[in-house]
């Protein structure tokens, strides 16, 4: 039997999917998880949204935005946060972790920055792979996955069957 490796979770615009995926990991104790959940703060004077990231593994949370100011217009995220949160997760992949949840795909990993460098090196290793993917962003997702990824829909029964695939024991679909 095959079982899939990666996977996109679909959510609508606008919609958070990290409370469903932490209530159907909660399903699963024992399950070693490494990655990212995403949940948006607001702070400060700062009139748009500011994004946070628990590690899995840790608990830890980590800003992954930086504040330009009421006036920009420029993309928030900051490359320099998200580049030492992947060192800490390709340290995680090598205590072999049984799944790996990405915050999300967007336009850094499509353009190779990002987190795309651990979505690889868990592909690589056989570990299965579940990465957000906002509808903005469904186009650069199946330009980099292609057919090798399936899509799966925000939904906690969806989700709980893609895990239990990706966990059989047997063939990697890749």
């Amino acid at each position: 039997m095959t079982r899939p490796l990666l996977a996109a979770l679909l959510f609508d615009d606008g919609a958070a999917p990290d409370p469903m995926i932490a209530a159907v990991l909660e399903c699963h104790p024992g399950l070693r998880v490494a990655g990212l959940l995403q949940s948006p703060v607001r702070e400060g004077d700062c009139d748009c949204r500011d994004l946070t990231v628990r590690n899995l593994q840790t608990g830890e949370v980590h800003a992954i935005t930086q504040n330009l100011g009421t006036q920009s217009r420029g993309c928030r995220l900051d490359g320099g946060a998200l580049a030492e949160l992947a060192g800490g997760l390709l340290q995680a992949l090598d205590e072999g972790p049984d799944l790996l949840i990405l915050n999300r795909f967007g336009k850094s990993e499509a353009e190779g920055g990002g987190l795309r460098q651990v979505l690889e090196a868990a592909l690589l290793r056989g570990i299965p792979t579940l990465a957000p993917v906002n509808p903005r962003h469904i186009g650069l997702w199946r330009d980099y996955a292609g057919d090798l990824a399936e899509e799966v829909p925000c939904q906690p029964q969806a989700l709980e069957n893609w895990i239990s695939r990706a966990l059989e024991p047997g063939e990697i679909f890749l």
